[in-house]
């Protein structure tokens, strides 16, 4: 489990080195939902969902199969996202720029 917030990474092969350490042919990167309906605008929200709309379709360019868990806009929770760990320098180039988002 890997938390993209958390990543205070400035290289490629850092991010191999902490992906490497799963020992699981997919990994789960949590991504953070920071709004929560009623107390954040519409607009923050909106760009929220946009990021990790975002983010869902760079981690889908990197793994065959991407599974996803939906979190209501009543709910401040992280989004879990799993990706198989089959193109490890696509996936590592990809979060590290994910992380810049962070």
């Amino acid at each position: 489990m890997l938390e993209i917030q958390d990543f205070k990474i400035d290289s490629i092969e850092d991010i191999i080195y902490k992906i490497s350490k799963e020992n699981r042919e997919y990994i789960d990167l949590y991504f953070p939902k920071n709004t929560i309906l009623f107390s954040s605008s519409n607009e923050d929200i909106a760009y929220d969902y946009a990021r990790l709309a975002y983010v869902g379709h760079k981690l889908n360019e990197c793994s065959e199969i991407l599974k996803y868990e939906v979190v209501q806009p009543d709910l401040n929770e992280s989004i879990l996202f799993q990706v198989i760990k089959n193109n490890l320098d696509k996936l590592c180039k990809t979060l590290l720029s994910l992380s810049y988002l962070y």
